[in-house]
């Protein structure tokens, strides 16, 4: 998400206290989900209701489009397993015509010591 780590703590622990996500601890990975499936219906109907009231702002439509597009995941860490985008992805390597992202330089290490 192109957040520091530490906001992004923060703005975790407010979802969770809010009960908008539940986190399981697996290892040293903590992984976070809506806990309701409504809430991205809900989302969804917001982000609907922005587009139609500010369908004459092309400005706010392609920035609300871009922004949200950057933050789908495109690809999988080939290590670790992590689901990446270009702007969440720490490192990229092309690989045989393939563009791998990576979480970090140690799955990054990891892959080129494999690939030789």
């Amino acid at each position: 998400l192109d957040l520091p780590q530490a906001n992004l703590s923060q703005h975790l622990q407010v979802l969770r206290e809010n009960q908008i996500v539940t986190s399981l601890k697996k290892g040293k990975q903590i992984f976070y989900r809506v806990s309701n499936p409504k809430l991205l219906q809900a989302c969804d109907l917001i982000r609907e209701v922005l587009f139609e009231q500010y369908q004459d702002n092309s400005h706010f439509n392609q920035e609300l489009r871009t922004n949200i597009s950057d933050l789908l995941p495109i690809g999988i860490d080939p290590i670790c397993g992590m689901k990446l985008t270009p702007t969440t992805a720490a490192f990229t390597l092309a690989n045989n015509g393939i563009t791998h992202y990576f979480c970090a330089s140690g799955c990054l290490e990891k892959y080129k010591l494999k690939n030789k």
